[in-house]
């Protein structure tokens, strides 16, 4: 994972990895995404310690009540930057918080950690005793979803189906066998994938909304959300502290990031994207491309960094579901969207589409308003599709 890190009080910046694709474990970091407070903070304020050593402060997925909040933050207050950090979903985990106080901005950090670690106890395959490895136990028979994996799962539906099947959360079984391919260093073979195939498909899951229930047809069906649940999870941790009444804030899970209201005298949160390098490229690395963001999610899939070669030929860690092995890449793209999980799932979707498609999926009425910015080895400069004008470019 990319270590994050602050710099003066007048340009801080955040170094956030891009986070994997929903076909391999949770995305690792592939390019630097980096979220720059430019709110200078006053002498003074202290440096705000982890939530982990705040008194109080449950364990994530230990099922406890989130602790009491401190008084909401009042137009009078003075707020003060703080920043908390933890690892959540597999990834450093990072929580910017305007507070009137430390022991506010603490309360309000620990309970959106432990909002995080519900989400995760909900929607992560590494854990076997989490929502959807339950699921995976009773093939067949309708089951009782939590209200988040209900919304997560509508609108992975969604973007599968725009998509025409380049996102599709069923691939579990198609993902654990390419991780251990990569782990390996041998390429699956055609009987393996023929069985994890047999257990793979959007036409094998079933949702009823109304119910709140979701069936996994297949005997050996396991969900994978690693390329929407991080972009989802930011985007909830955000939502529980404005309405606790602090919406100045930040939470990046890697490279998905969602903020809230800007900082204290700035016009956003400024957010940069690395640019992408030509392979083979030696020299300095490029400007990258900077963004104010308010009350937006960003996320960034690649890979730049996160590939192997098998048999001669180079593969990403990014599963495609055509193949089953990982996508030959060659290819960056950034989504913004007010909605996290639109950012994090249609990023990774775009990786895998043919370049024609990219446009129309971005200008689909169930996915917008989004924006995306697309790199491509062979190409001299960015691609940018915004029709609903989300970006707003902030200067070098």
């Amino acid at each position: 994972m990319v270590a994050a890190s602050w710099f003066t009080p007048e340009v801080r910046r955040l170094r956030l990895g891009v986070r994997r694709s929903n076909r391999a474990v949770w995305k690792p970091a592939i390019l630097a995404l980096c979220a720059g407070l430019l709110a200078g903070c006053t002498a003074g304020t202290g440096s705000a310690q982890p939530v982990s050593a705040h008194p109080g402060d449950p364990a994530p997925g230990t099922g406890a009540s989130p602790p009491a909040l401190s008084p909401a933050l009042s137009p009078a207050a003075a707020a003060e930057r703080h920043e908390f950090t933890r690892l959540v979903m597999g990834v450093a985990t990072r929580i910017v918080v305007y507070a009137p106080s430390l022991d506010a901005a603490s309360d309000a950090a620990a309970g959106a950690f432990h909002r995080l670690a519900e989400l995760e106890q909900s929607m992560s395959d590494y854990r076997p005793t989490s929502e959807i490895s339950h699921l995976a136990e009773h093939p067949g028979i309708p089951q009782p979803i939590s209200p988040d994996l209900l919304e997560v799962l509508s609108i992975a539906g969604t973007v599968t189906r725009h998509c025409g099947g380049a996102f599709d959360v069923t691939v579990g079984p198609l993902s654990r066998l390419w991780r251990s391919s990569r782990k390996s260093g041998t390429l699956p073979t055609a009987d393996q994938l023929a069985a994890a195939r047999s257990a793979v498909g959007p036409d094998k899951l079933t949702l009823d909304p109304v119910a709140s229930r979701v069936t996994l047809a297949a005997p050996g069906m396991q969900l994978d959300l690693g390329g929407i649940a991080k972009g989802y999870a930011a985007g909830k941790a955000v939502r529980y502290l404005r309405q606790r009444g602090f919406p100045q804030c930040l939470v990046a899970l890697a490279g998905d990031v969602a903020v809230g209201e800007a900082p204290p005298g700035r016009p956003g949160w400024r957010v940069e994207v690395s640019r992408r390098q030509r392979p083979g490229h030696t020299g300095p690395a490029p400007e990258p491309l900077a963004v104010w963001l308010v009350n937006q999610s960003i996320s960034t899939s690649g890979d730049s960094e996160q590939f192997i070669e098998l048999g001669g030929r180079r593969y990403t860690h990014m599963l495609d579901p055509s193949t089953g092995l990982g996508s030959p890449g060659g290819v960056t793209i950034t989504v913004i969207s007010p909605r996290g999980a639109i950012a994090d799932s249609l990023s990774t979707a775009l990786c895998l589409v043919p370049a024609d498609r990219v446009a129309p999926l971005v200008l689909t009425a169930d996915l917008r308003p989004c924006a995306a910015i697309i790199q491509r080895d062979g190409t001299s400069a960015p691609v940018v599709i915004d029709p609903s004008g989300l970006i707003d470019w902030a200067q070098q």
